[in-house]
């Protein structure tokens, strides 16, 4: 399967923060993009209103193209997959009905396992996982505040499903380069969330305050040390030390962030845990390695959305 050069159409699926600003930022770039809601109030809201971002260069609204109709993935070749972890295999069923032989399928989700049930349950696509590296938040609906210095990254073995998402992201605002393990990536990526979303969350703190409290660090500390021992059992070398100090550097970057978990917790949603923290506890239990610690992060969070 190897796709067109560059894509004539794409399919940003998921109205949260990262769902709009990649949405948002394409259409910028004179992309022809549509954002796929699964509410057609909201979708209508949202065409109607345009998607208003605010980053470096000020804010703007910019008018996007959006649907509740999922027949639009028809024609799609390339589909960003920007739904919470949790809504992943509902999803991965939709896109199985109405997509197209060989369509290129990009999820940049939280958590682990996103990328291998898409495969699972799409193996006439293209599907990719990719990582991102910068803070985004919903102010309100359409309305989102991302942080400079915006990278993504692929798979070094992309081919040419990865030329297709290089040549819809050149010109934009988003800087896309490669790692030679994009699973490791997504592990790195995936226990520093373990601890920032979780943490945040159930001491109710912005991302910017959680490093000042010395309780937190050190259930930081034994989350991380637990994670990286499962991690090693997958052959991903990670420094304990050097996982505390991106999860400080991360905080710091996006200081005045509201993490999406916290977020959940206080609108009264489904939260992640169970693809982040659980995940990592679920692995643990495969490899024998045991985590208390990212277990009671997970019943705390739990205990929280049930308050």
């Amino acid at each position: 399967m190897v796709p067109s050069p560059a894509p004539s159409y794409t399919v940003v699926v998921g109205p949260g923060a990262l769902g709009c600003f990649l949405t948002a930022e394409l259409t910028r770039a004179g992309r022809e993009v549509t954002l796929l809601d699964h509410q057609p109030a909201r979708a209508q809201r949202l065409a109607d209103s345009g998607i208003a971002v605010t980053d470096e260069r000020g804010e703007e609204v910019v008018a996007v193209a959006v649907t509740a109709d999922s027949g639009t993935l028809a024609g799609a070749d390339l589909v960003l997959v920007c739904v919470k972890a949790h809504a992943t295999r509902s999803l991965a069923d939709t896109l199985r009905s109405r997509c197209r032989d060989g369509v290129v399928v990009l999820t940049v989700q939280n958590g682990l396992g996103n990328v291998e049930c898409l495969r699972e349950a799409l193996p006439r696509a293209s599907v990719l996982a990719g990582v991102t590296y910068f803070g985004s938040r919903l102010l309100s609906e359409g309305r989102v505040v991302v942080t400079p210095d915006r990278r993504m990254l692929l798979g070094a073995k992309a081919d040419g499903a990865g030329a297709l998402v290089a040549a819809e992201f050149g010109s934009t605002a988003v800087f896309l380069g490669s790692v030679p393990d994009i699973d490791e990536a997504l592990w790195r990526k995936a226990i520093v969330n373990a601890v920032i979303n979780p943490l945040t969350a159930i001491y109710g703190v912005s991302n910017g305050e959680l490093p000042t409290l010395s309780d937190a660090m050190d259930t930081a500390h034994a989350a991380i040390r637990e994670a990286t021992a499962v991690a090693a059992t997958r052959g991903h070398a990670f420094v304990e030390q050097e996982l505390l100090e991106a999860v400080v550097q991360t905080c710091h970057a996006t200081a005045t962030n509201v993490s999406s978990m916290r977020q959940d917790i206080e609108a009264g949603r489904q939260t992640e845990i169970d693809a982040i923290n659980g995940a990592i506890v679920r692995a643990g239990e495969q490899a024998g390695v045991p985590c208390p610690v990212n277990a009671g992060l997970v019943a705390q969070v739990v205990a929280l959305s049930k308050a």
